[in-house]
């Protein structure tokens, strides 16, 4: 199983290679300058244990990974857990379980979320299902893990000209916080997933000198996806 960052830089693997911690680990690889993948390492003690590691997923923003393990404080069998991206230490916080109802003494290994964060699907076993392993949608109502975020996507086009992205800062004019989208590859699209708010967004490439423009992010939760397209002129 694997995911990848939004970007497309950066995937993170789950494999039984020898030189793991034992069973399954969680692995990561990143695009070189040359389009090339490195070689894998492994996330290490702070995500892997002897027992298997599997299933990774990456949230929107990249800064959650869920993932499955028999290790930790498992339920039974395979229980799915969280870990959450710490900035100053550049690591991986220690992985949380999600928790019952979603975990339980059956095997629970996958999860896949919506953009805004809020909303998963899981596959499990439950009474009253059709079956063996039904999929089921789950809400999330606590704040402090899974805050309401929108998903910001749109494409930089030209009238003349074609267009490439080297990058997109998006920043937060309240707080001065920024969020990257570096494509790993040819491309005039972008995607972020970011909170309401006041935002100036500056965007950088080929054939068009650097535009910046600004957008305001409504706290409407019946809405989850805000699309932003902007013309440039080309060359410089």
């Amino acid at each position: 199983a694997a995911t990848m960052t939004a970007d497309g830089n950066t995937v993170y693997f789950s494999s039984n290679r020898k030189e793991g911690n034992g069973g399954s680990d969680i692995w990561i690889i990143q695009k070189e300058k040359n389009g090339e993948w490195s070689a894998p390492v492994n996330l290490g003690l702070s995500i892997n244990t002897k027992y298997d590691e599997d299933f990774p997923l990456l949230s929107l923003d990249g800064k959650s990974l869920y993932f499955s393990s028999k290790g930790w404080n498992s339920m039974g069998g395979f229980d799915i857990f969280r870990s959450d991206y710490d900035e100053n230490a550049k690591a991986w916080g220690k992985p949380i379980n999600i928790g019952y109802p979603l975990n339980d003494a059956d095997d629970n290994s996958f999860i896949s979320f919506t953009g805004d964060g809020k909303t998963a699907y899981i596959t499990a076993i439950r009474p009253g299902g059709l079956g063996d392993r039904d999929i089921y949608k789950v809400q999330f109502d606590d704040e402090s893990h899974h805050k309401f975020s929108k998903v910001l996507s749109g494409t930089v086009t030209s009238a003349i000209g074609k267009i490439e992205l080297t990058k997109v800062t998006l920043t937060n004019t309240s707080t001065s916080k920024q969020a990257e989208f570096r494509p790993a590859g040819p491309t005039n699209a972008f995607v972020f997933a970011v909170a309401p708010g006041v935002y100036t967004i500056k965007v950088e490439g080929y054939n068009f000198p650097s535009f910046t423009d600004t957008l305001t992010i409504d706290n409407d939760m019946t809405t989850t996806s805000v699309v932003k397209n902007i013309q440039v002129v080309a060359g410089k």
